[in-house]
């Protein structure tokens, strides 16, 4: 029957092997920088080959003088010893001494390829499609057990839920991972269901992601008829989906907050743009009432009927006053008349022959003067019953 131990007695015991081992102690690995971060003064990476990954850490006393040696996808070799981190249950390289050798090659080809790809202008921002403020129908091709999935829909369920999210799941890692996202994408592409997609995993290792640096996939992203939104890993990751795709994510959290606006900011928008419809409506209402009023008024002013009333006030007013210029003219030539007739009455001839006078006329004109008649001349002398003609034989002055 065999003796059974703790996990951390069965660490320790590992640990002292390691410690016990003077190859391991101060040994030189040589391999690819991935996963490079920077905690409390410690540089930790992983020094990576095409079939193995080991864990390293650089302790603040040495990472002053090693933090410009290192970056990610360089070649290097680090010298240090081998110990084990209790609490993972895993060994890593303690780092001592760095060696730089270079890129490595992963990230050599990315670097070509990515280099291929720009001089072929699939990269130019000229080419990228748009998105739709207001999506209804968004795609999304990712895992179905990565917490990016968990990450998406959370921030869509709170900041906008009345979305559609169609979910097509593929590997995000591993040989499987570039055909399953081409037939994602060929899906969405060809099925006009939804208006962009969103590809997404969460951060990892350099390696870990290089299944979106693949030329197939960012060729067939390229030759893409809908937008795509590339959400892989986390702020310090790049791969070559992100350059060629429409929208670059930093996170998987920050797609979902750049394509879903947020429901509550959309109320208040569409209030706002509510009253400002209000407002311009009731406004226009005022200004076309003020318009017809004031061409109301204008017409009013300038109508025919108007302008007739008024001519025949007028008229109305100029009968009155010739009426009465009239009248009072006739009245005046009453007057004048009744006392011409007066004076005719009181001239008249015809009332003097009744009184016994007589009228002489020479030549039809009236003889009132002893000097306008002469001896010889012949007169015509009118009584009140009758006339005759006598010749003037004498004359003599008074």
């Amino acid at each position: 029957m065999s003796i059974s131990i703790t996990v951390s007695q069965l660490s320790n015991y590992i640990s002292s092997l390691l410690k016990r081992e003077s190859f391991l102690s101060n040994i030189t690995v040589e391999g690819e920088v991935s996963n490079l971060a920077n905690s409390g003064g410690n540089i930790f990476f992983n020094l990576k080959d095409e079939k193995a990954s080991l864990r390293c850490i650089v302790f603040r006393n040495y990472s002053l003088n090693l933090t410009d040696k290192i970056s990610d996808g360089q070649l290097i070799k680090a010298t240090g010893s081998i110990a084990t981190y209790a609490l993972g249950s895993s060994y890593q390289l303690i780092v001592r001494d760095v060696e730089t050798g270079g890129d490595g090659k992963l990230y050599q080809n990315f670097l070509k390829l990515k280099e291929k790809l720009q001089r072929e202008g699939i990269f130019e921002p000229g080419i990228k499609k748009t998105i739709p403020q207001i999506p209804s129908k968004i795609g999304l091709i990712t895992s179905l057990n990565g917490a990016a999935l968990r990450d998406i829909l959370n921030v869509i369920k709170r900041r906008y839920p009345i979305c559609e999210l169609y979910l097509y799941p593929a590997s995000v890692q591993g040989i499987n991972a570039v055909p399953e996202i081409i037939e994602a994408l060929n899906f969405f592409d060809n099925n006009n269901l939804v208006e962009f997609v969103i590809i997404s995993r969460g951060g990892g290792s350099f390696e870990d992601l290089n299944e979106f640096n693949n030329e197939d996939l960012i060729r067939f992203i390229h030759k893409s008829k809908i937008p795509v939104v590339s959400a892989i890993g986390h702020h310090v990751d790049s791969t070559l989906t992100d350059f060629v795709s429409d929208i670059v994510a930093a996170t998987p959290t920050e797609s979902a907050e750049l394509v879903a606006p947020d429901i509550q900011n959309l109320r208040s928008e569409l209030e706002f743009l509510n009253q400002r419809l209000i407002n311009a409506i009731v406004s226009r209402i005022n200004n076309e009432y003020n318009q017809y009023e004031y061409i109301e008024k204008e017409l009013k002013f300038n109508s025919p009927i108007l302008k007739l009333e008024n001519k025949k006030t007028d008229l109305d007013i100029r009968l009155k006053d010739l009426t009465n210029l009239i009248t009072r003219n006739i009245f005046i030539k009453n007057n004048s008349l009744e006392t011409l007739y007066n004076k005719l009455r009181y001239y008249d001839n015809k009332q003097m022959l009744d009184k016994g006078y007589s009228l002489t006329l020479s030549n039809e004109e009236i003889i009132d003067s002893i000097d306008k008649i002469k001896i010889g001349n012949k007169v015509d002398i009118y009584l009140k019953d009758g006339s005759f003609t006598a010749e003037v034989i004498s004359k003599e002055s008074k």
